[in-house]
């Protein structure tokens, strides 16, 4: 009895199929592989699109190659900054009027130029369009040329209407007399990718100059996309800021301006201030 079983105890194994126990050298290669595998899938984050700047490879000049969205920055017939020029005795009796309120002082910077968000219930009417200010930032040197000629800094003051249409208003900045309105905003400027809400109010209406005469004409954001159909009205006359307070700037931000594009077959309109 006790044969009989070891006998089928014997057949059994002798049927069973046999494993092949593969050696090391061979299975390492596969466990690198799949490790790798995994890494580039959920450990390496994606590769990122080289990000615009006024500087090097990404510089104005190579805009439209970071991205098929940025085209317009070398394909648009209406881009901007602009050189602008008007004969002076002209007038072309646009209206341009704004209605701006002190606003809780609220500084973003992203690493090209410091953002003051504005509260809701600002505008600015040009002509029979009103725009809501949305925010305002800091070019250095000048984006715009006015009658050929640079200033040391351009403030944008961005607007939006109900249909998303953009106008911005354009403020040259020159050297002189301390400005106290720039002083506080430089005081609570935040360090690079932070934002700085603080107490203090600020009412941009004390960033204008007395005369308010503004050319006027169709042009571009002047950053990536680069996107037309934009309304600017540019001020004559400039306001002004210390040496010391420009230099402050330039030392966080560098230039970052977007050199002049073509005029092409825009016109440029010139009113002198209604007030």
């Amino acid at each position: 009895m006790i044969a009989l079983q070891s006998n089928k105890l014997n057949r059994l194994f002798k049927s069973r199929p046999k494993v092949t126990v593969r050696p090391l050298r061979t299975v390492l290669p596969i466990l690198i592989a799949l490790i790798c595998l995994a890494w580039v899938l959920f450990v390496t984050p994606a590769i990122a699109v080289p990000d615009w700047s006024y500087e090097g490879a990404s510089d104005p000049g190579h805009w439209s190659d970071l991205q098929p969205e940025y085209s317009l920055c070398e394909t648009g017939q209406s881009q901007s900054p602009i050189n602008l020029r008007s004969q002076e005795d002209r007038n072309d009796n646009e209206v341009l009027s704004m209605d701006y309120h002190p606003s809780p002082l609220d500084e973003v910077n992203n690493g090209r130029t410091l953002k003051v968000i504005y509260a809701a219930g600002n505008t600015l009417t040009l002509n029979d369009q009103t725009y809501e200010l949305v925010q305002f930032h800091f070019h250095a040197p000048s984006e715009h040329l006015i009658e050929n000629k640079s200033s040391a800094m351009e403030l944008h003051l961005v607007h939006k209407n109900a249909a998303n249409q953009l106008a911005v208003l354009g403020v040259m900045i020159e050297p002189g007399a301390p400005n106290p309105y720039l002083e506080d905003i430089w005081q609570h400027m935040p360090a690079v990718e932070e934002e700085n809400a603080s107490p203090l109010d600020i009412d941009v209406s004390s960033l204008l100059p007395r005369d308010l005469s503004f050319y006027h004409y169709q042009g571009s954001l002047t950053t990536p996309p680069c996107s037309e159909s934009v309304h600017w009205a540019v001020l004559k006359q400039p306001i002004q800021a210390s040496r010391q307070q420009i230099t402050t700037y330039q030392s966080r931000f560098h230039a970052n301006a977007r050199p002049i594009q073509g005029l092409h077959d825009r016109t440029i309109q010139f009113s002198h201030s209604l007030s």
